[in-house]
């Protein structure tokens, strides 16, 4: 009977066995037959928006290759901001540079998504601008969420909220500030909307100047700390073969 037992034991199928046995508990949920795990972005714009879209895609081809699935929810910026450092969600899509220093449960993924330039817009044809400090004295209206913009131009000068980019400009072209502060890209594509066209008939507002250009950075909760130099060094990756140009239409000199 021992014999037989050790005749068993030793036996090609028993090692077959134990051998997927131990290898599958470190298999990809792809290879078992599962689906992939999906890790859900957030940030303050609509899905719709460009930049959403552009990212969007370069992040599910990077998720594609180390074996997950992406996901989008636009949520307002402060719920976002909990979402993202509470782990509810498992990071931030598009965010500035020093964004981790105050939520600290979250961790930058190096390789930047793109620049982000905070420019003034008005119309008045005699103002122009030239870094944050630049502003003082004017009435300078900023959207709310916007935390560079809040921060720089309240430390200057008197600073208002709005809720929306349309309240900017009609506050704008009401007389009630005299410039507004923005993401360009962002602000540079609502410009070409029919919205814009009905707000600023007589194309009165022009861009003034730039208070200060940064980089724009996805993070990553820490529970994920190990995907962020795989996923810093696939988006870097991606730029150098032309990739990622191709989806953002971007000219090199905006891939810094």
């Amino acid at each position: 009977m021992r014999a037989y037992h050790d005749r068993q034991a030793g036996s090609p199928g028993v090692y077959i066995l134990i051998f997927f046995i131990f290898t599958g508990i470190f298999l990809p949920h792809t290879a078992l037959g599962q689906e992939p795990e999906k890790l859900v972005f957030v940030s303050p714009r609509f899905a719709d928006d460009p930049l959403v879209e552009q990212l969007s895609e370069v992040y599910s081809k990077i998720l594609e290759q180390l074996g997950f699935e992406f996901e989008y929810r636009d949520l307002p910026a402060g719920r976002a901001s909990l979402a993202s450092d509470s782990g509810k969600v498992d990071g931030e899509l598009t965010r500035v540079h020093s964004y981790n220093n105050k939520f600290t449960n979250l961790v930058r993924i190096e390789e930047p998504n793109h620049q982000i330039e905070f420019a003034a817009y008005t119309v008045n044809p005699n103002l122009s601008f030239n870094g944050w400090e630049s502003l003082k004295g004017y009435n300078i209206d900023c959207r709310r969420g916007i935390k560079m913009c809040v921060t720089n131009v309240s430390r200057v000068t008197n600073m208002h909220e709005t809720n929306t980019v349309m309240q900017l400009v009609m506050r704008l072209k009401s007389g009630y500030s005299d410039a507004f502060v923005q993401n360009a890209e962002y602000f540079d594509t609502y410009m070409t909307s029919d919205e814009f066209a009905r707000l600023d008939k007589e194309n009165e507002i022009r861009k003034a100047g730039l208070m200060q250009v940064i980089t724009a950075h996805a993070f990553l909760h820490k529970k994920h700390r190990a995907l962020v130099p795989r996923i810093s060094g696939l988006l870097k990756e991606m730029k150098q073969t032309g990739e990622y140009q191709r989806i953002r239409g971007w000219p090199k000199h905006r891939m810094k």
